[in-house]
């Protein structure tokens, strides 16, 4: 029997102003001249809170401005800096390219990792993977590390000056969580990880699912207003510590296999993984066979009041050319794969199906919503 694995941070802390704590936590594992990676908005937001503590700590940290894709090049270029300048760990932060890009900076450069997300945009912060893309910003592939970060830095007072659509975009990735994390477990798919789900990873799962359901309205008008509130916190912690430990742990299926690799269309670049991620659960109810359609009318609706894309117009898949989706969803239906954890041999013909009646489903909640208002 192949056994099971929970993958978890070393350190999870989130709180408005824990950049603050950064320094000290430095201090405390003897790291001296950190590279700090981050983008220029990031550093603009960051920099006052993190810069003059970490002198005043002793600490030299250097930097490298991130201004292209999480691609393996730039990581070989990130990597060179760090030799450079003497770097004993990597500082990632903002959203998801700076945060994955630190991890596959820090198991080539062999120092420890800290990642601070300042979005909420997905849940990659804690995982030990890398979602690579390609130079023009198309997917090539995921990587997973034998550790995950060392630490992750949430700070909440950071995290709410983002913009709102990258805030929705995180709810959508995390409300996706338990509906893959369940298939999988059930259907005793290994995870990304080789090995089987635990009940704690499942639970996590199932507890992301539930705190997003109850307070993720609240959580954006908290974001609307830019006022840290409980509700906010704790739509933070399920965004980003339950939801990724329960996908790492559990397992993705259909919903993935979209937000992920609908990167190959030049098309959807605009739209974020979230996105793509949240017409990704419609395309799910449709492809799943034991499916409660009340229960699917009552989740799409949820997602049409918060404002999440439920239709190909929505992030903009309609402007794919069909032959083009149909050779997408060959190289997508192959066995073992994800979409197994929904049902075991999803043809080609099915999947774009399933995509097609998940537009027209999104579309009829929109309309019915609209006419209710």
């Amino acid at each position: 029997m192949r056994g099971k694995l929970i993958a978890l941070p070393s350190r999870y802390m989130q709180g408005a102003g824990v950049l603050q704590e950064l320094p000290g936590l430095l201090s405390e594992r003897g790291i001296r001249r950190p590279m700090l990676l981050w983008g220029h908005r990031t550093k603009a937001s960051t920099e006052g809170a993190v810069l003059p503590a970490m002198e005043q700590a002793g600490i030299q940290p250097g930097e490298y401005m991130l201004e292209g894709q999480c691609s393996r090049a730039e990581c070989a270029r990130v990597v060179a800096a760090m030799k450079d300048a003497g770097s004993d760990a990597i500082i990632g932060l903002g959203g998801g390219k700076a945060l994955d890009l630190s991890k596959g900076v820090a198991h080539q450069a062999g120092v420890p990792c800290i990642v601070a997300p300042t979005i909420l945009s997905s849940d990659a912060p804690p995982t030990a993977c890398t979602v690579w893309y390609n130079e023009d910003g198309s997917f090539s592939d995921t990587e997973g590390w034998p550790t995950n970060p060392d630490i992750v830095l949430v700070d909440t007072a950071e995290c709410i000056k983002a913009p709102l659509r990258m805030f929705l975009a995180g709810i959508a990735d995390s409300l996706a969580t338990y509906m893959e994390a369940e298939p999988s477990y059930l259907s005793h798919m290994p995870t990304r990880l080789k090995y089987l789900p635990t009940i704690t990873a499942r639970t996590m799962a199932k507890l992301c699912c539930e705190v997003i359901r109850a307070d993720a309205e609240a959580a954006i008008l908290a974001a609307k207003s830019g006022v840290v509130t409980p509700a906010y916190e704790r739509v933070a912690e399920a965004s980003i510590l339950l939801s990724g430990i329960g996908w790492e742990s559990c397992g993705t299926a259909a919903v993935h296999v979209l937000g992920t690799r609908l990167a190959d269309f030049p098309q959807l670049h605009a739209a974020m993984h979230g996105e793509k991620v949240s017409f990704g659960i419609v395309t799910q109810l449709m492809l799943d066979p034991e499916v409660d359609m009340a229960q699917a009318e009552e989740l799409v609706d949820f997602m049409v009041r918060l404002g999440l894309p439920v239709t190909m117009e929505d992030i903009r898949l309609d402007q794919v050319p069909e032959e083009e989706l149909m050779a997408w969803c060959r190289k997508q239906c192959v066995p073992g794969g994800r979409l197994d954890a929904i049902a075991r041999g999803i043809t080609a013909e099915e999947l774009m199906r399933a995509m097609h009646a998940a537009s027209a489903f999104g579309a009829t909640r929109k309309q019915r919503a609209k006419s209710q208002n």
